[in-house]
């Protein structure tokens, strides 16, 4: 048994795949009866259950599906009841949404700035046209559909 500075004491579990879990001394021989392995998303799993796999930190408060467990260090590994809580999963949500917003910023795929096909100019693209804006203004956007209904007009007079 190990003692932690951000918690109450922990045990280790050893994982089959290598590396180590921690959970509260009360859940110990209750876990140690499976064989626990580290996830591909960093959880710790052992086989079983409706789904094929149980989640260590779901076993451990034996929560029901309806509720999130928010690890409180974000450590997916450290399972111990004190470093887990059971939340709606909009409150959950609401505590990851800056971790959220990042991710979003970081695979933004659309370009950041552009050039006004009215008048030439750079200008700092809107977000949420999600790089469909290709004016720097309302005002050119509107001298831009008028350019475009007018050479509408010229090309059905050509035919």
């Amino acid at each position: 048994m190990s003692e932690k500075n951000d918690g109450g004491p922990a045990v280790e579990v050893p994982l089959v795949n290598g590396g180590v879990a921690l959970v509260s001394p009360c859940d110990y021989e209750r876990v140690m009866s499976y064989e626990w392995r580290l996830t591909t998303k960093g959880y710790v799993a052992r086989r079983g259950g409706n789904s094929g796999s149980v989640l260590l930190h779901r076993f451990v408060l034996n929560s029901p599906p309806f509720l999130d467990v928010h690890h409180k260090n974000e450590r997916k590994t450290d399972c111990r009841r004190e470093n887990l809580d059971e939340l709606s999963p909009k409150e959950h949500q609401r505590m990851h949404s800056h971790i959220v917003t990042a991710r979003n910023i970081a695979s933004r795929i659309y370009p950041l700035t552009g050039t006004c096909k009215t008048c030439g100019t750079e200008f700092v693209a809107n977000p949420d046209h999600r790089g469909r804006q290709t004016c720097c203004s309302k005002r050119c956007a509107c001298l831009a559909a008028v350019a475009a209904r007018k050479e509408k007009q010229v090309q059905g007079l050509r035919r």
